[in-house]
């Protein structure tokens, strides 16, 4: 059945039950102390009647009964007491569900962090502030005292995300502070704001800032808040600070918010679409004590099923291609399958061969240490692996398996080594170079896909590389959520990339929504990546183009500019395995103007440049960039650091020290008129310096051709075209393939 026809038929059968408010009503109308602290804005709300709420609960629970009899009497406050006596006594289920471990007092082990949260200090993406006088909620340290705007630093506070850890730290220890700041929270948010009936009620009431639709009663706030409020309520439920007033004001909050889900689900594709699914089964699971609670858990069920069949590729990937939120919407999803199963509703193996496939990618997908490249909105972190690991051994509890993810998870100790090394995926459009599964063994891994659904950067044919034990080229990764911010376009942008720039301008696919996936339309017919991808023992080899235009980076984020420029990037990658690279730059434009093309190499080791060869030095090893000079080219190379003028580049942002800090971004260039190439031999050196390697060329008619001789005899020759048919010939290869090359004793051909 189609969701949004059972999302409108929820949402009218739902209206029977919402009473427009404006003044929240007591729990027992002579209390008039519970109506502090009051509304913050004036807004219709769903109903805080108390009366509504118990009108909820279902008629068919014979242990309701004291409850019902309370109500009937309009003893609103023996009936919060008879409720709060019935959730204690029938605790068991929704702790069960979300997890809930025993009860202890062990006042020895350390609380750091739920300690810092009692003193009010709440602290996210290196900004960290501490509330005086209660909880401002809707305060934002950033944005002043010289510190960059960051909106996310609310959505933190808003969406409770210290409230687990001060739950976690209560079933630690037994210590009531914890409970009592955990108590206060949810009511005094509840209380203050309560929830709108109004998708935006900042569009009616100039008098509330935009902030309260966008950051607090946002969707995915929604789901995110009721979530953590379910799994708090019920970690202190035990507690004798929590009392039947505050429990029930909480319970009635929760309700709201469940009925504001589905008033206004997220249906689209997406991973807030992924979360909204699962928090609905999981909170309606725990709590079938209202009457709608069947009818969510099965809408849930439904729309967890579909999202997994229109986020996720075939091969396994998230359509938003950002190896964080791939994680996290794996995550999801395995969560999803969980309390599906507890609850006896399995889901579809095919469900289970996807999710499975999620966690294949990101084994497959990472560096040879076991971390992640940093693509699209990820951290560059080197000490990421532990936590990745620790995902990928629950979804190996979750499905079962025992071979690869079993292997990755436990590094090594246990599973199956696998026995493949590179790896496509064929619709995300992620290529993997590897020579092997070692810490030691060489690495590259492509970005040549559509822009992604979300979180996206202008990266196209953009890559990182280790090799020897080291991460050599990377991806600089993420910048704080400010959208205005120059520096956030910049990290978007092709010029903190390792690919080519022309004119220095940046890609530009930003709201172009034909190139955000590779779909045939807007429901999940899929279709291929466009690449040429080959890949055998001796040598993988990747062809990919970018093609959709070029602009100003400062664009990136905003309307698009009325005219890209237009330029074609095709970028060929060889890699002669053990440890060889030969990577091609084919650049057409149809202007007649003299461009400046410039490859970049970003690096947080130092770049050294001689004799025109570039130098990435590792602290064990070296990578040698390698330009092959043609002879109507002067080939230049480069480095530039923390450079801000005339364009920006060479830049990271450091998440821990709230800064952007300069990196070596190498660079080879060349200045041409109409179609071009240039192309570099890329090879690791341990124990090995530039000097060692000599690159020849050789003039090849219609193509490009070269060779590397290097230490001990090695020496590879090529010649390549951009496009296979015609025959191309140099230093004794002759071929109309699109690649030939030598080692010296076997010729290979890429057709």
């Amino acid at each position: 059945m189609n969701l949004r026809f059972i999302t409108i038929v929820l949402f009218f059968v739902s209206l029977g039950h919402v009473a427009q408010g404006r003044i929240p009503l007591a729990h027992s109308k002579t209390d008039t102390d519970r109506l502090k602290p009051s509304p913050v804005y004036d807004y219709p709300v769903f109903s805080l009647d108390p009366q509504d709420f118990y009108d909820k609960l279902d008629a068919g629970n014979s242990k309701l009964n004291t409850v019902r009899t309370a109500v009937a009497k309009q003893d609103y406050e023996g009936a919060g007491k008879a409720l709060f006596t019935y959730f204690v006594a029938n605790k068991g289920l929704a702790q069960k569900i979300l997890k809930i471990g025993d009860l202890k007092k062990d006042a020895s082990k350390k609380q750091s962090e739920a300690e810092r949260l009692l003193k009010r200090t709440y602290s996210y993406q290196g900004v960290t502030y501490t509330f005086e006088n209660g909880i401002d909620w809707l305060y934002n340290p950033t944005g002043r005292n010289g510190l960059e705007l960051n909106p996310e630093w609310v959505v933190n506070t808003v969406r409770f995300r210290g409230l687990p850890k001060l739950a976690q730290a209560y079933r630690a220890t037994g210590d009531e502070r914890f409970a009592k700041e955990l108590i206060y929270l949810m009511r005094d948010f509840i209380e203050k704001y309560p929830v709108p009936l109004e998708e935006r009620p900042s569009q009616n009431n100039s008098n509330i800032p935009s902030e309260f639709d966008r950051l607090m009663y946002s969707k995915l706030s929604v789901s995110s808040r009721l979530s953590n409020t379910v799994y708090s309520l019920f970690s202190i439920i035990e507690s004798p600070s929590l009392d039947p007033e505050s429990f029930t004001i909480i319970m009635q909050g929760i309700y709201n918010h469940m009925l504001r889900m589905e008033k206004y689900p997220y249906l689209n594709y997406h991973n807030m679409g992924v979360a909204d699914a699962g928090v609905l089964l999981r909170i309606s699971l725990c709590l079938p004590e209202f009457t709608k609670s069947k009818t969510w858990t099965d809408w849930a069920l439904e729309r967890g099923l579909d999202q997994m069949k229109g986020v996720v590729y075939p091969d396994g990937v998230e359509t938003e291609l950002c190896p964080s939120y791939h994680q996290g919407v794996m995550s999801s999803f395995a969560s999803f399958m969980v309390t599906a199963n507890d609850a006896g509703k399995e889901v579809p193996a095919e469900f289970r061969e996807r999710l499975k496939k999620m966690a294949e990618f990101v084994v497959n997908i990472s560096r040879p240490d076991g971390t992640i490249p940093a693509f699209n909105e990820m951290r560059q972190r080197s000490d990421n692996g532990g936590d990745i690991r620790k995902r990928i051994r629950g979804i190996t509890r979750t499905i079962g398996d025992t071979g690869v993810l079993q292997w990755y998870g436990s590094d090594g100790r246990q599973g199956t080594k696998p026995d493949y090394t590179s790896v496509s995926f064929d619709w995300a459009g992620y290529y993997v170079m590897r020579s092997g599964w070692a810490k030691a063994d060489n690495y590259m891994v492509v970005k040549a896909g559509p822009y992604g659904t979300a979180h996206q950067q202008e990266d196209k044919l953009s890559f990182e590389l280790a090799a020897d034990g080291e991460l050599f080229l990377i991806d600089p990764g993420f910048y704080i959520y400010n959208r205005a911010s120059v520096w956030r376009k910049y990290y978007r942008s092709s010029l903190a990339h390792n690919t080519v720039i022309p004119n220095g301008l940046s890609q530009m696919r930003h709201g172009r929504k034909e190139l955000y996936e590779n779909k045939k339309s807007k429901e999940t017919e899929w279709v291929k990546n466009k690449a040429a991808w080959t890949s055998n023992d001796k040598f993988d080899f990747l062809s990919a183009v970018y093609n959709n235009g070029y602009a100003d980076f400062e664009y990136i984020g905003e309307k698009r500019p009325d005219t890209l420029v237009a330029f074609t990037h095709q970028r060929d990658i060889l890699f002669v395995k053990p440890g060889l690279w030969l990577m091609i730059d084919w650049l057409g434009t149809a202007n007649a103007n003299e461009n400046l093309y410039e490859a970049l190499f970003q690096s947080e080791h130092p770049i050294a440049v001689s004799d025109n060869k570039l130098t990435v030095q590792g602290k064990k090893s070296n990578l040698h960039i390698l330009p092959i000079r043609q002879d109507n080219k002067s080939m230049q190379t480069g480095v530039i650091k923390g450079q801000t003028e005339p364009i920006r580049r060479g830049w990271i942002y450091k998440v821990d020290q709230k800064e952007n800090v300069p990196i070596s971004t190498g660079t080879v260039s060349h200045k041409a008129t109409g179609n071009t190439v240039q192309a570099y031999f890329i090879v690791p050196g341990k124990g090995t310096k530039a000097s060692a390697y000599e690159v020849k060329t050789f003039n090849v008619e219609g193509g490009i051709g070269g060779q590397l001789i290097g230490p001990n005899g090695f020496s590879m020759t090529f010649v390549a075209q951009q496009r296979p048919g015609k025959e191309i010939a140099a230093n004794g290869l002759k071929t109309t393939a699109r690649l030939c090359f030598s080692d010296g004793k076997e010729k290979f051909e890429v057709k």
